[in-house]
């Protein structure tokens, strides 16, 4: 069985990195690349938007792993984290960052290719692919906000930022689980975790106003 996905290695020693690359391309992933430090590390993300990567948290130099997550989370990319320490202030530290999982070092193969298909599997289950022309994004189901229909294209709308992507509202919709999104107008969908009050013919979410039907509106109240 072969993986399309692209996955990035970030590790500072190169024989670490090499052991890895070889683990996962034995285990059939087709596209594994490898950085050694920040700066490369980021702008391969920037340019190439892999689909998961593994990194080293000690990069031997100012900027850490934790700093590149930070960026990674910006851009949308989900991470695990490879590390020698477990102990509990550690593991805490590194939790609040929110990685898929991380991976304690001497790692073993077997929990290699297993943490790594399980991350796959869950960002696949959990999140929607989207291209705006330029860049395809993974988006978490529970950062979108609210979808808006604008001719022929979409809106997606996050707290912090809204992608504009070239679709209809009902093939999104398709690619989106009903129970956790509603369409509330002819032109709107939202993420029913995020609604905050409910009133007459509308609704609000993450402080904007959406309109809303009323039979949904009564949907929505139950």
């Amino acid at each position: 069985m072969t993986y399309p996905e692209k996955i990035l290695i970030v590790e500072d020693d190169f024989l670490i990195a090499e052991h890895l690359k070889s683990i996962l391309e034995k285990e059939g992933f087709l596209h594994i690349s490898a950085r050694h430090n920040y700066a490369e590390a980021l702008e391969f993300c920037q340019k190439e938007r892999p689909d998961l990567a593994l990194l080293d948290i000690n990069l031997e130099e100012e900027k850490t792993g934790t700093d590149l997550a930070q960026k990674l989370s910006l851009l949308e990319i989900p991470y695990i984290y490879i590390t020698a320490q477990s102990d509990q202030n550690t593991v805490s530290q590194i939790m609040e960052t929110r990685p898929v999982a991380y991976i304690l070092k001497p790692f073993r193969v077997p929990e290699v290719t297993t943490m790594v298909k399980l991350a796959l599997q869950n960002i696949s289950t959990s999140s929607i692919s989207v291209f705006d022309g330029k860049t395809e994004y993974r988006l978490k189901y529970h950062d979108i906000l609210f979808l808006k229909s604008e001719g022929n294209y979409v809106e997606i709308h996050q707290k912090d930022k809204v992608h504009t992507v070239r679709n209809t509202l009902s093939g999104i919709c398709a690619q989106l689980p009903e129970s956790l999104f509603i369409q509330t107008h002819r032109s709107f969908v939202v993420n029913k975790n995020h609604v905050e009050r409910v009133g007459a013919g509308e609704v609000v979410l993450g402080g904007q106003v959406v309109p809303l039907s009323r039979p949904v509106e009564d949907l929505l109240k139950k």
